[in-house]
């Protein structure tokens, strides 16, 4: 049996962290994980904003900031679509791709994706068309240990 797949466009403003659009008969994205710290001085300022003549300041002093740890175990196992798939769109636009995230057209098989990540950002993060004049920020990050990332993942493959 063949799968027919037939969509007009697909508009996408922002895939997340360790997100997709997967489009398919078959999609396995099992095992993913995100470990994230954010410290952002105004937040997210959605689409069609106006921030202007702002201060912000942000503080983050530790001795060990943002410990990030793996140890999950994968298993993998092979698996196949016993059927063909037909897929057939007029396009895909997607404004923002962020990190470990994926669009994926076909037959898919991605498993133990990973990302850990901090970030200081002394204003905000916009999304979308925003206006942003005269804006001042200071980070202040004075750690020991900054953002130690310990990758401890065990893939057992062809169960």
């Amino acid at each position: 049996m063949k799968a027919h797949i037939q969509f007009g466009d697909i508009n996408v403003k922002n895939i997340d962290t360790s997100s997709g659009i997967f489009i398919s008969q078959l999609n396995i994205a099992n095992g993913w994980s995100s470990q994230l710290k954010n410290n952002l001085g105004l937040g997210r300022i959605g689409d069609q904003a106006e921030v202007k003549n702002t201060f912000s300041f942000v503080s983050d002093d530790d001795i060990i900031d943002s410990p990030m740890e793996d140890n999950s175990v994968l298993v993998n196992k092979s698996v196949s679509s016993q059927t063909e798939s037909d897929i057939a769109f007029a396009g895909i636009k997607a404004t923002a791709v962020n990190t470990n995230a994926t669009i994926s057209v076909g037959e898919n098989n991605q498993p133990g994706w990973s990302s850990k990540e901090k970030e200081n950002i002394g204003n905000s993060i916009f999304v979308g068309e925003s206006i942003a004049p005269q804006n001042n920020g200071i980070i202040y990050d004075d750690d020991l240990v900054d953002a130690p990332v310990h990758n401890r993942k065990v893939t057992i493959n062809g169960m």
